[in-house]
This record gives C-alpha cells, sequence and structure tokens, in this order.
C-alpha cells in the first residue's frame, strides 16, 4: 500500500513540476501501471477531502493578477484519477489562482455529481445569494485568502454574520 500512496504523490509532484516548467505533464496511463495503483482499495466511500478543477481557460480564465498559472485539469480527469484509485467522493476546493471566482468549482462539483462537495472562497463582496446558491450546488465550508500575491481579496469582516446555512 505504501508504494502505491506514492505512485499517487509522484504524480503530484511531477505534474507540479511539468505546471512551471511548461511541459506537458505525464499521461494519467503512464503513471497508473496495470497490476500496480489500480488495485489500491481504499475503504467503502473514501473521500479525497482536497482537490481542484482549473477549467479550459477560456471558458474559466484566470485573473491577471495571480499567483501561480495552472495548466487546465477538468473533471474529467479528475474522475479518472478517483476511479483508478477507486475514491467514491471528492470535496472540490476553489483555488488561490481564480480568487474569489468559484465557478470552475460548481462547475467541477456539477460534473462530478451528487458525490462532491465544494469548499469555496468568499470576500467582502460575496452577496448572500451566491452563499445560498452555492450552499444549494454543495458547497459546504469557505474558504478566506489573505495575505498572498494574487487577486486582491478582502475578507470578511471578524463580525461577520452571514454563513452557509446547513444541510
Amino acid at each position: 500500500m505504501r508504494g502505491n500512496h506514492a505512485d499517487t504523490t509522484q504524480l503530484s509532484n511531477r505534474r507540479h513540476r511539468h505546471r512551471s516548467s511548461g511541459a506537458q505533464p505525464p499521461q494519467l496511463r503512464e503513471s497508473f501501471p496495470t497490476g500496480h495503483a489500480s488495485e489500491l482499495r481504499y475503504p467503502p466511500h473514501a473521500c479525497d477531502c482536497h482537490t481542484h478543477i482549473y477549467g479550459d481557460p477560456k471558458e474559466f480564465p484566470l485573473p491577471s493578477l495571480r499567483p501561480y498559472t495552472p495548466e487546465a485539469t477538468p473533471p474529467e480527469e479528475m474522475s479518472a484519477l478517483h476511479r483508478a484509485l477507486h475514491m467514491e467522493r471528492v470535496v472540490i476546493v476553489t483555488p488561490s489562482a481564480y480568487g474569489a471566482d468559484n465557478s470552475a468549482t460548481l462547475y467541477g462539483m456539477k460534473a462530478r455529481g451528487a458525490n462532491a462537495r465544494g469548499v469555496a472562497v468568499i470576500d467582502d463582496k460575496t452577496p448572500e445569494s451566491d452563499l445560498d446558491a452555492m450552499n444549494r450546488a454543495g458547497v459546504r465550508g469557505i474558504r478566506i485568502i489573505s495575505g498572498r500575491p494574487g487577486p486582491s481579496i478582502q475578507p470578511p469582516l471578524a463580525g461577520d454574520s452571514r454563513r452557509l446555512p446547513s444541510a
């Protein structure tokens, strides 16, 4: 089992190295040879509790000021990885590169279906109606990003009583 975990970590590390170098990432098939990581069995209903979707930049543009430039990572790629790992559920987290634009995360959650939940980034401009819509879509947590380079995000005030309704 330890070797299989290393394979998934290796895929993640290789993807990040390729993102920063501009080279093409390894193909999923190459990273999960038959009879290796595909044999890993997580307990029933296992959950990947932190993953990101980076949509097609034409459909989900990144802000010009951002901490990094990721490659597109569509929901289909995430689903293929989870199928290879026999992972049923997922929590998709809005990455800092998008600032408070949660559209790629919501798109990924919709593509993944009922087994997906989300964590959205909010700021002081996020309207209550967006919180309600995100709750209906399956968002169950919020992320406040501050003190980092990238899109300007002003966190809600500490006493702000807005919160996602419980599900």
